[in-house]
């Protein structure tokens, strides 16, 4: 099974197009600098492993009510026009930028958003607590898919 690691990212939101430096530490504990310029969607949804890849957490945007939803969140990435564009522009941002697992995790309260992760390429990979599909694409064309298969029993 593979663990996954995640290393959160600033999580100011840059509402610009205008790129932004960003510290991350490597395996060795040293610090690099690493250019981004993702602004589809907030900092606070997205999780950035040492596989160079990333997980959408739609799991974590606001829910009315929840006393600790995030107000910097906006609702409209609810709008499944809104998401499809926002969606669709990151993914051929985070395949420039050579990624490769791109995660998606999906409760059931925004399944209304599945099927549009699903024609962009996304597939099902697995269901966390019975509340939460997480969906999966592995983006480089070049080299098989590396991602680890989902539960088979």
């Amino acid at each position: 099974a593979l663990k996954t690691a995640v290393a959160h990212c600033s999580p100011a939101v840059n509402d610009s197009t205008t790129p932004t430096t960003s510290r991350r530490r490597n395996g060795d504990d040293h610090e690099k600098a690493s250019t981004t310029t993702t602004t589809h969607f907030p900092e606070e949804l997205l999780h950035h492993d040492h596989y160079n890849g990333i997980t959408l957490h739609l799991d974590q945007l606001n829910n009315s009510s929840d006393n600790n939803s995030n107000d910097s969140i906006p609702e409209s990435l609810l709008d499944p026009a809104t998401f499809e564009a926002q969606l669709k522009a990151a993914l051929a941002e985070w395949k420039a930028q050579g990624k490769k697992g791109i995660w998606i995790h999906c409760p059931v309260e925004h399944a209304a958003l599945v099927p549009i992760a699903t024609r962009l390429g996304f597939d099902f990979h697995m269901v966390h607590n019975k509340q939460t599909l997480v969906l999966s694409q592995w983006l480089p064309t070049d080299t098989t898919n590396k991602l680890p298969l989902g539960p088979t029993h």
